[in-house]
């Protein structure tokens, strides 16, 4: 959802830019360096992934910044490139945790069909030195 709301803050500025409305581009440019600074103080394990994210993060607010100082489309077009980046790659990650919690359940139910007699599963296997089957 942060994503999403710094995306749009990003594309309303660059709407209002093109509309000469300083006052509307400076609040969209705001929100999104709010957003932004959200997304920043929500890591927490002190990684080097989490580091590097978190200066990207910043660096992002400072491009934000120099966009509405200099009126610059392309600072707010470099930032919302790199939002959808980040926005894609986070559905991703959701997409392949669904994918494994849905693979997870499939599991568990055939685990459910197997059964419970120890017995049954040895003369029942492939493996069993036995031409037949109970």
């Amino acid at each position: 959802m942060l994503y999403e709301g710094a995306l749009s803050s990003v594309d309303l500025a660059i709407e209002m830019f093109h509309n000469n409305d300083v006052l509307a581009r400076g609040r969209a440019i705001t929100k999104a360096i709010d957003i932004v600074g959200e997304l920043r103080a929500s890591l927490r394990d002190g990684t080097e992934f989490t580091a590097t994210l978190g200066e990207l993060y910043g660096y992002m607010q400072n491009r934000l910044q120099e966009a509405h100082a200099r009126k610059s489309e392309d600072h707010l077009l470099e930032v919302s490139r790199l939002l959808k980046c980040l926005y894609d790659g986070w559905l991703g990650v959701m997409r392949n945790l669904a994918e494994a919690q849905a693979d997870e359940e499939v599991a568990s139910e055939y685990a459910s069909l197997v059964p419970a007699n120890p017995y049954e599963m040895v003369l029942c296997s492939p493996v069993s030195a036995r031409s037949w089957q109970v």
